[in-house]
C-alpha cells in the first residue's frame, strides 16, 4: 500500500483524522481523489463490521472538503472523471470561497440530479452574495422542494428587495416544504420593512 492508501485505511478504522489523509492526498490530488473514491466505494478495504458506515463516509468525504477548501481545481476536475460522485464533490466545493468553486457551484445548480442541485444550492448559500440573486430565484422554482427550500434560505440571508416578486410567486404554491411558508413570509416581511425604512 502507498502512503495515501495506508492513511485511508487508518481513517476507515478511526485511527487518524481527515486532516492527516488530506496531507497525503494533497501531494497528488488527481490520483488521490481516485483512491479516495475507491475507499468510499468500499473497494480499498471492507468497512469494519462494528464501524458506523455513515461516520466512515463522512470522514472520507471530509478529506474532499479540506482539499476543496485548499485548492478547488482538482475537485472541479473530478466532476468530469467521477460524475457518479457529483453530490460529494459539489458538497465539498461549498467549503471553498474561490471564484473557481463559485463558478462550478453555479454550473452544478443546473444538474439533472436533484441532490447535486441541492448540494450546489447549499454551497451557494455559504457565499452570501447578492450577485447570486438570479440563481436563487431560479432555484426557488426548482421541481425539488429541498432545492427550493435551500434557495429560500439563501434569499432569507440576503433579504434583498429584488426578491419580493420571486417570494410572492413562491408563496402561491399549494404545497411547500415543511417550514418553507413561514420562512418565506418572514423573509418577505423583512424585505417590506427594509423598503419602508429606506424611504
Amino acid at each position: 500500500m502507498n502512503p495515501l492508501e495506508t492513511a485511508l485505511v487508518s481513517l476507515i478504522h478511526s485511527e487518524t483524522s481527515p486532516e492527516t489523509v488530506f496531507k497525503a492526498l494533497a501531494e497528488q490530488p488527481e490520483v488521490g481523489i481516485a483512491t479516495l473514491f475507491t475507499a468510499i466505494e468500499g473497494k480499498l478495504i471492507s468497512f469494519p463490521p462494528n464501524g458506523y458506515f455513515r461516520d466512515i463516509i463522512e470522514n472520507l468525504e471530509g478529506v474532499l472538503w479540506l482539499l476543496a477548501e485548499a485548492n478547488p481545481q482538482p475537485v472541479i476536475d473530478a466532476l468530469e472523471t467521477h460524475p457518479q460522485h457529483a453530490v460529494s464533490l459539489v458538497w465539498a466545493l461549498g467549503s471553498s470561497k474561490s471564484p473557481l468553486a463559485l463558478k462550478a457551484l453555479i454550473q452544478a445548480s443546473t444538474h439533472k440530479e436533484p441532490w447535486v442541485r441541492w448540494a450546489a444550492a447549499e454551497g451557494l448559500v455559504r457565499f452570501k452574495r447578492k450577485t447570486l440573486l438570479p440563481v436563487f430565484h431560479r432555484l426557488l422554482r426548482d421541481r425539488s422542494s429541498t432545492v427550493a427550500f435551500t434557495a429560500l434560505e439563501g434569499l432569507h440571508k440576503l433579504k434583498d428587495p429584488r426578491s419580493k416578486e420571486a417570494l410572492e410567486i413562491y408563496l402561491r404554491k399549494k404545497s411547500l416544504a415543511m417550514g418553507a411558508r413561514q420562512l418565506a413570509e418572514e423573509t418577505l416581511a423583512a424585505i417590506l420593512e427594509k423598503a419602508e425604512t429606506s424611504q
